[in-house]
């Protein structure tokens, strides 16, 4: 029984932290809004393990659940989207949030073999989160980030265990972005790409 070697490559891919943050964050948010100066502790929360906050990691694809991805059908993965907060009516809910997406032009590489011998591409599923931000959320060299983020791949609905999830990489280009809601209108707060500075 042969291996089937898998490779991607797409651009851009990487890296989402996303989350929604406490009240102790919000406060200190609101301090660093009045002194135009950030907090490394808020910053920090880009590597943090913070259970209230989604990371991912892996090469993108783009379209709806069943629509065919890069090697495979995309699959969307029952956890909710990567979007800001709504009520039962669509509206967003006020809060803040903190966005990085650190991205580049990556690729995965993995081997593994198909049960049934022989690998058969319409079994093979891209298992992906879609990221639904505003408009205004937008990386200066990959744009509005609309596109999925792919966590993992089945085959015949089973995981496959042997992708590894490490990326080759480019260098990344990052960017990290503070979100305020209020009276269910999103308004962008801070920007920061590179290391780069400016506030809203």
């Amino acid at each position: 029984m042969t291996d089937q070697q898998i490779y991607i490559k797409t651009e851009p891919g990487g890296k989402i932290v996303f989350g929604n943050l406490s009240n102790s964050e919000i406060k200190l948010l609101h301090n660093a809004i009045k002194e135009k100066k950030m907090p490394k502790t808020l910053l920090e929360l880009r590597n943090s393990d913070n259970s209230n906050f989604k990371v991912y990691e892996g090469v993108v694809n783009r379209g709806e659940n069943g629509d065919w991805g890069n090697e495979g059908f995309i699959k969307i993965h029952p956890e909710s989207a990567i979007e800001l907060h709504k009520d039962t009516k669509n509206k967003y809910l006020d809060g803040s949030y903190l966005v990085y997406l650190s991205l580049s032009k990556v690729s995965i590489s993995f081997s593994f073999k198909p049960t049934n011998g022989y690998f058969d591409e319409d079994k093979f599923a891209e298992i992906s989160v879609p990221i639904k931000l505003p408009e205004f959320i937008k990386h200066d060299l990959y744009g509005h980030p609309s596109f999925n983020i792919v966590i993992g791949y089945e085959y015949e609905g089973k995981n496959i265990e042997e992708y590894d999830r490490e990326l080759e990489d480019r260098g990344y280009d990052d960017l990290t972005a503070f979100v305020m809601v209020k009276k269910q209108k999103p308004y962008l707060i801070y920007k920061n790409y590179n290391g780069n500075e400016e506030w809203y």
